[in-house]
């Protein structure tokens, strides 16, 4: 059996230039269960559950909102507000093991950058 934490060979040279990580290190091309976000809208309804508008969210802090989920210029954007509102979204491939490439940037609007 081979052991799945093994890494190819390809990846102690990274290409340089490439635009993900899956091309930097050869790990082959995105699975039919991928989202490349090459459109604009709400996500993909066959990939992606969402929550109704606006769902209350744990312990009565804010609701987990469809509105708050958005795709534009390839890329997924969530965002929540000031009230505690916020995205909310799952995969329906039910995918518990594999390759999972995300790129993220979170930027803190609150007086002391997001922090209690």
């Amino acid at each position: 059996m081979t052991d799945p934490s093994a890494r190819p060979a390809d990846q102690s040279r990274p290409r340089p230039g490439a635009t993900s990580a899956a091309e930097r290190y050869g790990w082959g091309a995105p699975l039919p269960a991928s989202d490349e976000f090459d459109y604009t809208g709400p996500p993909d309804p066959a990939k992606w559950n969402q929550a109704g508008e606006c769902w209350p969210g744990h312990a009565g802090n804010g609701g987990r909102c469809a509105s708050r989920s958005t795709v534009k210029d390839g890329k997924l954007v969530q965002t929540g507000l000031r009230n505690g509102d916020s995205a909310w979204i799952s995969s329906k491939f039910n995918q518990q093991y594999g390759r999972w490439e995300a790129r993220v940037r979170s930027e803190g609007t609150g007086p002391n950058n997001g922090r209690q």
